[in-house]
């Protein structure tokens, strides 16, 4: 039998049950979603997470996540000309491609002259001095994509004249009282007032914010001129002998196809780039480089992912139970026509390359479907802001790039080794077989079922003890080899979830046989033949009631587990403060604005006129002070807090589990004792 004649058999099939066929491709439509929605969400989470330290390690909101800078500052013995510049930054654009595996979204570079003295020209009278201010002249390619021309010619348009063209800062503009169209003199600090190049302002420009470049445009070329790279060739590399005094080339990588999985090999990449221009520029470095930012990102993501992972590990478990009981279902449907073909001379290859090409037929609608969702559902996970409560928040950047896709692959080769375990099952199914176990079909427990029954009970009961006993479900740390680490207690709800409903399944069938058995002296008809049915259908309602069982408890414990979150958040917050709002009393600075050393001022504000402001319920002062134990070496500093016992209940949040007294008690302990301490 060809493949095209299994695939032929087996698209006849699935349509001759298209509901139970769209129900078994929906269940692994849903296992895909999950597995790609956990690594999407996690790396959104930790693409913002990043953006925003880039944002405050540069004083610029909205840079880009992947930008590298490459820098360079040419000497008399090495110059860098214009031909030069460009070919290296054609040479580092195709070397970080190459390197990174990930596309660009801009490129540029940009060339600096030394500090000028800007000077009127002489047949002016409008100035009674020759030294305006200090600049330099920048030339950056690419600059239309980092600011934006307010007034005079666009950027590049440059008439044909001796004079060198620049553009202005608009804010320097305003503050030197100058005009578009006036021409100056740029001059060494030390010439005299009639040499210098002659330059003419064509524009006024502003920076754009969130470009790249502009990290540095607002101050660095806050007081500079603009030029483009053609008209510093021209004019300013003529007159230093290192042609340009630094040089610096940006590359922006498209952060869409950025996946934090995997950030090592991006470090490396980089490193070996930083490499290269160390070798190839003089003085050459990577001045900007996302290298700790990415490190972050992928302990993150990863930290999260595992989280979830285990949260919803039983989720899928329970979906892949599930996609097991409509094969079940699906292959109960099917024995006829698989006694059919194994009687007219199928053999067990036949059979699971039938079981095989179904399944490969409803992944490939399954894969796509429940990619898409997965993607959808970690952009839906952004707007959350507790359980079943969602926030207008910008949204985050969910990629298809960041999706891990092995843990996919795995619950694919899951859903078609559930398939083909179904199949196997009934491979050598005749017709009179089928007759056979048509008649009658009753469980057969056997003493692997019971070993295992017994095995997965107790290893429950011993993870319930374990979590009971520390009280907390956490990890010593993060090492895997750490003695401290029990993994049981991660998975203990997990195991108490499966096999809790595999215990109330074996009760289920025992309360059907025992009805079975009262229902032969039932004289209804009816309901001798319902009793009886219940009882020897047992086989067929082992999964389906086991996944309903199931389901409920999974239900239950998702939404507790929410609801628990949203609390232990909450209570975290008031148990750092204590109160709705603190605020902490600095040094007093003396006349000249200097602390005065070793003297701290407190002011004696009573506590009681904080209560006359309005909306204020409770006041009290508390002293934070940084302690050690005396005669202690190897203990650490503690943080020892000086409180008033009589108002400190009234702001003090408190909460009865905290502690086996009440809080007022441990105010009155804690006065009793001169020297007590309150831990």
């Amino acid at each position: 039998m060809t493949f095209l004649s299994l695939l032929k058999v087996a698209l006849h099939r699935l349509r001759s049950r298209v509901l139970l066929s769209l129900l078994v491709l929906f269940t692994m439509a849903l296992t895909v979603t999950l597995t790609v929605c956990i690594p999407a969400f996690s790396g959104a989470v930790s693409l913002r997470m990043m953006q925003e330290e880039i944002d405050k390690r540069s004083d610029v909101k909205g840079l880009p996540v992947f930008a590298v800078e490459i820098t360079a500052e040419p000497t008399d013995r090495s110059p860098m000309t214009l031909p030069d510049i460009e070919r290296a930054h054609d040479r580092f654009r195709d070397l970080s491609e190459r390197e990174l595996r990930l596309p660009l979204s801009s490129t540029g570079f940009e060339m600096e002259s030394p500090v000028y003295r800007l000077a009127p020209q002489d047949d002016g009278t409008r100035y009674n001095t020759n030294y305006l201010a200090g600049v330099r002249v920048v030339a950056v390619a690419g600059a239309g994509n980092v600011v934006e021309i307010t007034e005079g010619a666009a950027l590049g348009n440059v008439p044909d004249s001796d004079r060198l063209a620049v553009w202005i800062n608009e804010a320097f503009l305003n503050d030197m009282a100058m005009q578009v169209g006036e021409r100056y003199l740029l001059g060494g600090i030390y010439s005299s007032a009639d040499e210098g190049i002659p330059i003419e302002i064509l524009g006024a420009f502003r920076v754009l914010p969130g470009a790249f470049e502009s990290r540095s445009l607002a101050g660095r070329y806050g007081r500079d001129l603009l030029t483009t790279p053609d008209q510093f060739d021209r004019h300013i590399s003529p007159e230093i002998p290192e042609s340009t005094l630094y040089v610096a080339w940006h590359y922006v990588f498209d952060e869409s196809r950025l996946n934090l999985s995997r950030a090592e090999s991006y470090i490396a990449a980089l490193q070996g780039i930083e490499r290269q221009a160390r070798r190839e520029l003089p003085a050459g470095r990577m001045g900007i480089g996302p290298m700790e930012e990415l490190l972050r990102g992928h302990q993150r993501k990863i930290s999260l992912s595992l989280v979830l992972y285990g949260f919803t590990l039983p989720t899928l478990i329970f979906l892949l139970t599930f996609a097991a009981s409509l094969s079940a279902m699906q292959a109960r449907y099917q024995e006829q026509e698989i006694a059919t073909l194994v009687s007219r001379g199928a053999t067990p290859s036949h059979i699971l390359g039938l079981a095989g090409a179904e399944t490969i037929v409803m992944m490939l609608m399954a894969v796509p479907l429940g990619t898409a969702l997965g993607l959808l559902l970690a952009l839906g996970l952004g707007y959350a802001g507790s359980f079943l409560t969602f926030v207008a928040r910008e949204p985050l950047t969910v990629t298809l790039s960041s999706v891990d896709w092995l843990p996919v692959f795995a619950v694919v080769g899951a859903n078609l080794g559930v398939r083909l375990v179904t199949a196997w099952r009934v491979r050598g199914l005749t017709i009179v077989t089928h007759s056979h176990q048509a008649t009658r079909q009753k469980h057969k427990r056997t003493a692997l079922t019971v070993f295992y029954m017994f095995v997965l009970g107790a290893i429950t009961v011993y993870a319930y003890r374990q979590l009971q006993q520390r009280g907390v479900l956490a990890l010593g740390s993060l090492d895997a080899l750490d003695p401290r680490n029990d993994p049981l207690l991660l998975l203990a709800p997990t195991l108490f979830l499966f096999s809790v409903p595999l215990f109330a399944l074996e009760l289920f069938e025992a309360v059907a046989a025992i009805l079975g058995f009262l229902g032969r002296f039932i004289p209804s008809t009816t309901a001798y033949l319902g009793l009886v049915n219940l009882a020897r259908g047992g086989s067929y309602l082992r999964l389906p009631t086991y996944v309903l069982i199931m389901s409920l408890s999974m239900g239950v414990f998702y939404a507790s587990m929410a609801r628990s979150a949203d609390i232990w958040l909450v209570d975290t917050q008031r148990y750092a403060h204590g109160a709705d709002l603190t605020f902490k009393v600095g040094p007093k600075e003396d006349a000249v604005g200097a602390s005065s050393p070793g003297m701290l001022t407190v002011p004696t504000v009573p506590e009681e006129e904080f209560l006359t402001l309005s909306g204020v319920h409770g006041a009290t002062r508390v002293g934070d002070f940084q302690a050690s134990v005396h005669g202690a070496r190897e203990v650490a500093y503690v943080r020892l807090l000086a409180i008033n016992r009589a108002t400190f209940p009234q702001v003090a949040y408190y909460r009865s589990d905290y502690a086996a007294s009440s809080l007022g008690e441990l105010m009155n302990r804690l006065a009793e004792t001169s020297d007590g301490i309150l831990m």
